[in-house]
């Protein structure tokens, strides 16, 4: 059994929070039943708030990170 390519593509990005819009006009003609899948998928929404939760705490909180990050080198030496 073969997957299509942009099938891989379409769930990959639903799983890591491409906006839904993006994803409709990019991939609603080939791929519309497997969005609705995954739109349904309890597992799959978990895992695409996860990604989403971590990108923005990776955006949002740089700075801070690294600052910590810095501090606490200085600290250990």
């Amino acid at each position: 059994m073969r997957t299509d390519t942009k099938e891989i593509v379409c769930r990959m990005a639903y799983l890591i929070g491409i906006k839904k819009p993006t994803l409709v006009s990019s991939y609603a003609n080939e791929c519309s039943e497997l969005l609705e899948q995954l739109g349904a998928s309890k597992e799959a929404t978990v895992i695409r708030y996860l990604c989403k939760l971590r990108t923005a705490l990776m955006l949002k909180f740089k700075r801070t990170d690294d600052i910590l990050r810095n501090d606490y080198i200085i600290l250990i030496k």
